[in-house]
């Protein structure tokens, strides 16, 4: 049986899951500003489905921003993958589903923005990092959880 300290998130998961959350709320509220505000227009070469109160993009989404959040979930994710103990595994498995959302904004991104069929070559970067970050989350927590499982059978030390 684990300790109920066993299955914190700490400072660095906290630090990770927030940049990627931050960075999949700026999508969500692009959604729904897009949705409400720009007649559900999403991407620059769609049409607007109806009357725009606001014109797209209804709001900008720089690219740097979403680099400096991929970037912030990056070096706290490898941080915390590094330092990680196997009981941490569950928790680290439990952050991979939000990296991949938080990737996926800027995935959007790349292809909301490109006009006349290019793509917005800017939205590569955060994307790349964004994807860096999901990909040691996930390392961490089949390392981690590797670990988990040669612990539990292991035999025990008869006192």
């Amino acid at each position: 049986m684990t300790s109920p300290s066993a299955h914190r998130i700490g400072p660095l998961g906290i630090v990770f899951l927030s940049a990627v959350l931050v960075q999949t709320g700026i999508l969500v509220a692009f959604l729904v500003g897009a949705l409400l505000l720009s007649g559900a227009q999403v991407t620059a070469e769609g049409n607007a489905n109806w009357e725009q109160v606001v014109p797209f993009p209804v709001f900008p989404v720089p690219a740097w921003l979403l680099t400096a959040l991929a970037s912030v979930a990056l070096l706290a994710g490898a941080v915390w993958a590094l330092t990680s103990r196997p009981a941490d595994a569950s928790v680290l498995t439990g952050a991979i589903g939000p990296a991949v959302a938080g990737a996926f904004a800027s995935g959007f991104f790349l292809f909301a923005f490109g006009e006349g069929g290019a793509l917005a070559t800017e939205y590569l970067l955060p994307l790349g990092i964004s994807a860096a970050a999901v990909l040691v989350v996930f390392v961490g927590s089949v390392v981690q959880g590797a670990r988990a499982g040669r612990a539990e059978r292991m035999p025990q030390a008869r006192s």
